[in-house]
């Protein structure tokens, strides 16, 4: 399983004065949602912010389910349709964890080949999934 460095979960969404906060099992605040002002450049719905809250307060459970069905399914007994799903589930994984710089700019996919021992062509495959 890949290792994370983020706050544990669970995470919940608890709405103040003016906006959601996102707090930890220890009540420390990891992250805001405030409710848009006359001074927001472009505003978004009460309903949206409180739609982006509950997703960052799932955040810690969505990524150890995503990383348990991905170590659930054998890559080989796919087709290319699921191939290809669970290559962007790896490559989300990816995305949430700690990279290691490196001195080859370009070459995300052999870093990340490197970092998490999925082959390299599949590594090139996902780096380009954007």
């Amino acid at each position: 399983m890949t290792q994370t460095q983020h706050t544990s979960g669970p995470w919940t969404a608890l709405e103040i004065l003016d906006g959601i906060a996102i707090k930890d099992s220890r009540n420390v605040t990891i992250a805001y949602c405030d409710y848009a002002t006359d001074a927001d450049e472009t505003e978004i719905s009460e309903w949206e912010t409180e739609a982006n809250a509950r997703l960052i307060a799932a955040a810690p459970d969505l990524f150890a389910a995503l990383q348990s069905i991905v170590e659930m399914i054998d890559p080989y007994s796919l087709d290319k349709q699921g191939r290809e799903a669970r290559a962007k589930a790896e490559r989300a994984i990816w995305k949430a964890t700690p990279q290691r710089a490196t001195d080859r700019p370009g070459d995300e996919a052999a870093v990340m080949h490197e970092e998490t021992g999925i082959d390299y062509e599949r590594c090139l495959i996902m780096c380009n999934m954007d």
